[in-house]
Parts: structure tokens; sequence; C-alpha cells
């Protein structure tokens, strides 16, 4: 199962609370929430800023309010990030924090347990723990590798900047490459936002959307999210119909008969489809 989180910088939502209210407490009733774990680690700190540069990295730096679990003996358990806190512009490492902010992380790796804690030194510089398994180590190089490794995931999971990661990944190695590194997102909302990036993305062909399309039904593993999702791709089926038949079979694939059917009598007027009919699209343009 793949738990919705809620999120909050500086108190403006982020993008666990950017969908729209509704949609997203059914979602949210429908999936699990358990109980957030803390972490400790050894402690190493990175090089000291001086002032200057401590002051200059500070600026912009958002207040974080963040929570969530992910479930699987792999890969991202539980994350916390609190206070004000600058990350790197690729996400890979902990520039600087507030006095009293926390980054913490736990993973787990081919059976072992990896816990990491970052909190703020001398001028915001940041402290460095982890333990394997409960025991402390060193935060050595491997440590600091290891931790550049996973905090791109912690944000992937988060769907913090889907549009750029897409736009990014697009560029960098196309249509595929973006479909593969979703298809790697554990998180069910996060999933969804990347496929709403991506279907927003300019000069997509019917082809390469209809094939999203599909693909994103088995993808997503969460009938409010997928709901969600046919919500926001809404104008693309009215104003593309060769994209239609993958909207419908991607709308096929939620699979609670009462939600296909509130979902589909909201986006056309009739609680069922029948066999290659394609209807037109009831919501007005606002409403998309």
């Amino acid at each position: 199962m793949r738990p919705r989180f809620p999120t909050r910088r500086s108190g403006v939502p982020v993008p666990s609370s950017l969908s729209r209210g509704s949609r997203l407490a059914r979602a949210r009733a429908a999936m699990a929430l358990v109980a957030l774990t803390c972490f400790a680690f050894s402690t190493q700190a990175m090089a000291s800023p001086d002032a200057e540069t401590a002051r200059a990295t500070s600026v912009g730096a958002p207040v974080y309010h963040t929570r969530f679990q992910l479930e699987g003996a792999d890969g991202i358990r539980e994350v916390a990030i609190e206070g004000r806190v600058r990350f790197s512009a690729d996400e890979s490492h902990i520039e600087w924090l507030d006095d009293g902010a926390y980054v913490r992380i736990i993973t787990g790796d081919a059976g072992h347990r990896n816990r990491f804690d970052v909190t703020a030194g001398g001028q915001g510089q940041p402290v460095m723990r982890m333990t394997v398994d409960g025991r402390a180590r060193t935060f050595d190089a491997e440590a600091q590798r290891r931790l550049a490794d996973t905090l791109p995931v912690v944000f992937r999971e988060l769907g913090h900047d889907a549009e750029g990661r897409v736009r990014r990944i697009r560029a960098e190695g196309g249509t595929v490459a973006v479909l593969g590194m979703i298809a790697g997102i554990r998180s069910a909302y996060s999933t969804r936002l990347h496929y709403e990036a991506y279907l927003k993305l300019d000069g997509l062909t019917d082809a390469e959307i209809s094939g999203a399309l599909v693909r994103l039904g088995g993808d997503v593993g969460s009938d409010g999210e997928l709901a969600s999702l046919l919500y926001a791709a809404a104008e693309l089926y009215r104003d593309r119909p060769g994209i239609r038949a993958g909207y419908l079979a991607c709308l096929a694939r939620i699979g609670s008969d009462a939600e296909r059917m509130r979902v589909t009598r909201s986006l056309f007027g009739v609680e069922t489809i029948g066999a290659g009919e394609q209807p037109e699209l009831s919501l007005k343009p606002g409403d998309c």
C-alpha cells in the first residue's frame, strides 16, 4: 500500500496538499497511516563555512514540516524534515540548516536498517550521524555517498518539484526514461504527481499520451489518486480525440465499482460506458 503523507513548508501547502481537497480526502481515507519513528546516528560535521557563506546559503531556504512513511523492507521507510533547511539544486546534499532544524531518514537495505540524522552545527553547517542496525558508525566518505544517493529518492517519493524532474529526465533520456523513473516510485501520491507533470509536457504525441495513460492505470496503485489524475487530464480527453481510448482504458483500471461509477458520472454524466464508446466530456472547462 502506498500511503499519502501530509507535508507543509512555511505554512504554504506543498505537493501533498496541492490537489483538490475532496478527492484527496477520499484517497487519504483509503490509505494506511503508520507511526513515524525517530532515529539516531554517529556524528561527524562537514567543513564549517564562514559566516558570510552561511548567511548566503540560508537565503530562500524553505521551512519544512514533513513526515511520511512507506511500507516495505527495502528502500525509504521513514522520513522527517523539520525547520528551515536548504538542499542542493540536485537534492543530493544538505547545505545549511537553521538552529533546531533536522533531517531524519530511515531506509532498508538488504535486511539492514540504516538511519541518518542531520542537525545544525555552528553557523548552520550540517552535522551528520548514522547507525546501521542500531550500531553507530563513523560518518565517512561512504556514509556521505549513501546519504547523497538517498536524498534524491526522498524528494522523488515526496513528489517535490515533479514538473522540473520530469522535464529534466525527458530532456536527457526521452519518454522511456521518464516512464521508467515513474515506475520506480513507491508512493501513489507522488506517482500521480509525476504522471500529471508528464501529461502537461509540450510536444507529446497522441501515441505518447495514450501509452502513458494505459500504463499509469497499473502504476498509480490507488483508486483515489487515479481518479484525481483522470480529472487533471480531462482537458486532454476533450481536446485530443486520438487519446480517448487510452484515457478510457485508464478509467477502467479503477478497481472500486462505486468509485469508477462516480468518476464516470462526474466526467461524462453516465455511470457506465459501453465497449467502443467514446462519450463527450460533460465537465465544463473550468471544472477540469
